[in-house]
């Protein structure tokens, strides 16, 4: 079946009917879906999305009670749809015919025993999971799925997908843009998997992934809220312990002494994902493999005010997991093809962005509010600045903006923290010797400097009107960080004010939402509201009125022990993830105040009183220093979709 849209991207959803969750090819299946579409070492990545055939793409067996479905889904141009199908059904072909190697079944089976343990890091993963598995056949499915994880074989994967992924029970479902791409026909789903070519998987560079040696000499070291810091010449590490599940969260970032330049908008992000394609000897295909076999994935990661790259893996292979990401962070390849192939799937990525009625408001009033740079332009860039990055760019900004800042190296998770200490000691030891990063410099808030309320509109072919409102605000580091996220509270959530008046009330929203944006150099408050076209200044004129209500008069004691007991709740409820809490630390390092504020998370905000969220409003929701981000919909929308 195809369906059309108001979108820029197409998408290609594939399925067969398959074993019900107790079936004895359950766990085949479940390992056959991680060969294909679990992380960068999976055949699907490695042939579709690293040459950039297409920008996502992903493999699933899904089996909630008496019915298993397998699936494979992209994301891709539309005129790359053919191209696309071909590929996966040559993989699906070559799984079904010669079954996964013994590098690709142990690489599959490690990251499924890394996501059993995941998910019951947090009380209520575990309360899932121990529900699903009572629900199917007692708690104790659990450890028998894990057994059984180990005991399968490949000969038992290639029979599994043999038997359900068969060529005549496939079905496909693709959404194209109106004007864009050609049907998907039976004829053409049913030519691409009836003569499939067996192609080889790309190969994997079979170098060794180096290997990390325990640092022995004495290191001075120091403890503050949990953390173990310890200041090497050339990076500071910081390793918290967190019992629960055998895994550690481990990452190291850079924090952004310089933003893009604004021509160049996008080219961090650029960076750091080009950089994972390889680095030392191994290529893309071996740097995926090296963190796979470890149980994690290799992430790289653009923030306002970081860039660098994380994994989670089990706590056993921490040396291993150091190792490797000190070979990225140093010693990229940066080679123009693999930039050239990013640079394509950002550029598609940043297209895409505009069919996000959540997203592209937003991305619209942070324009408006700081410009064409620094916080105004989106971290991974825009479709007419990234075409301008070359490969040189790239190493120049690596050399740059990554390997000549001094580094901050967390590791959070199942460890003891002298013993972790002692071997990222010796894996970051080597460091180039640099200096604190300081605090970052702060941005200033453009608009409203004319008088005007600077508004940027997109029309769009859609039934829906959504609207982004940004008010400066406070940096993360102020003291007023606090009330700030309490007016939020206070403002957004299905009980708040601004869900009550807008959309209980008056049944302007389909959505309302309030938050307070805290970074490093700047702050914002920022709401958000989607309405009917027909209804948008009505729905515009009542969320002011809403808004200046919060400058003339102190929020009520039930509105604010609300909030204080949610953040605070929230903030102790977050610390259950060993990556949240990894996060936590990262934000605090470079964005915050220090380690010291990690002591009690909950305190800054039982601190808040009503006068304090009263003077924030103030400050910020200044009517005329706002910006807008509107994309207007016209009222139309396409045919409505039947029952598939």
């Amino acid at each position: 079946r195809t369906l059309r849209g108001d979108v820029s991207q197409a998408e290609l959803v594939l399925g067969w009917r398959a074993a019900p969750p107790l079936a004895t090819d359950a766990p085949a299946l479940d390992l056959a879906a991680a060969v294909l579409g679990a992380g960068r070492g999976s055949w699907l990545y490695r042939g579709l999305r690293e040459p950039g055939l297409v920008t996502g793409v992903s493999a699933h067996y899904y089996a909630p009670t008496e019915l298993g479905v397998f699936g494979v889904a992209a994301e891709l141009s539309p005129a790359r749809v053919p191209a696309a199908l071909d590929a996966i059904a040559a993989a699906i072909g070559r799984l079904a015919l010669l079954g996964p190697s013994a590098d690709d079944l142990e690489r599959a089976r490690t990251l499924l025993r890394a996501r059993w343990a995941r998910r019951l890091e947090s009380m209520e993963g575990r309360a899932s999971a121990l529900a699903a598995a009572e629900a199917l056949d007692g708690y104790r499915y659990l450890d028998r799925e894990f057994e059984s994880l180990a005991a399968v074989q490949g000969d038992e994967v290639r029979a599994a997908a043999a038997r359900y992924l068969q060529p005549d029970a496939v079905s496909a479902v693709l959404y194209l843009p109106e004007d864009e791409g050609d049907e998907l026909t039976g004829d053409a789903l049913g030519g691409a998997f009836a003569v499939s070519e067996l192609r080889p998987t790309p190969p994997v560079s079979s170098v060794a992934p180096p290997r990390a040696v325990a640092r022995a000499a004495r290191l001075t070291t120091r403890c503050e809220a949990g953390v173990v810091h310890t200041s090497l010449p050339g990076a500071d590490l910081l390793v918290r312990r967190k019992a629960g599940v055998p895994l550690v969260h481990l990452g190291i970032y850079a924090p952004r002494e310089e933003l893009d330049p604004p021509a160049l908008a996008g080219l961090g992000a650029l960076t750091v994902r080009s950089a994972v394609r390889g680095a030392g000897e191994l290529d893309a295909g071996g740097l995926a493999f090296a963190f796979e076999r470890l149980g994690g994935t290799l992430a790289p990661t653009a923030a306002s005010d970081w860039l660098g790259f994380g994994t989670t893996v089990l706590a056993e292979h921490l040396a291993d997991a150091a190792a490797l990401l000190y070979l990225v962070h140093t010693s990229p390849k940066l080679n123009q093809g693999d930039v050239e192939r990013e640079r394509g799937l950002m550029v598609a990525e940043a297209q895409q962005v505009a069919d996000d009625m959540f997203r592209y408001p937003f991305q619209l009033a942070f324009a408006a509010a700081f410009g064409e740079q620094g916080y105004g332009l989106p971290v991974a860039g825009l479709a007419d600045t990234l075409p301008s990055i070359g490969a040189a760019d790239v190493r120049a900004w690596h050399a740059r903006a990554i390997a000549g800042v001094r580094p901050v190296v967390i590791a959070v998770g199942d460890v003891e923290p002298d013993e972790a200490t002692a071997v990222l000691a010796g894996a970051f030891g080597d460091l180039h010797a640099r200096g604190a990063a300081g605090v970052l410099p702060a941005l200033g808030w453009v608009a409203g400097a004319a008088g005007t309320v600077p508004a940027r509109v997109v029309i769009r072919e859609k039934a829906q009107a959504a609207i982004a409102m940004a008010f400066p605000g406070v940096a993360r580091r102020e003291p007023d960080h606090a009330p700030a996220q309490v007016w939020a509270a206070v403002a957004s959530g299905l009980g708040g004010r601004l869900f009550e008046a807008l959309r209980d009330r008056r049944s302007l929203a389909y959505t309302v939402v309030a938050s307070a944006w805290l970074k490093a150099r700047a702050g914002a408050l920022v709401t958000y509201i989607a309405t009917s076209p027909e209804r948008e200044h009505e729905a515009r004129d009542e969320m002011l009125r809403e808004l200046d209500r919060f400058t003339r008069e102190p929020v009520s004691g039930a509105e604010l022990r609300q909030a204080v007991n949610y953040l605070a709740g929230q903030a102790e409820v977050s610390r259950q993830s060993g990556s949240a809490v990894a996060g936590e630390i990262l934000e605090a390092w470079v964005a915050g105040t220090g380690l010291g504020e990690l002591a009690d998370p909950a305190a800054a905000f039982r601190a808040v009183t009503a006068e304090d969220v009263l003077r924030v409003a103030q400050r910020s929701l200044k009517l005329e220093q706002r910006t807008e981000g509107v994309v207007r919909g016209t009222g139309a929308a396409g045919a409505p979709v039947g029952a598939l």
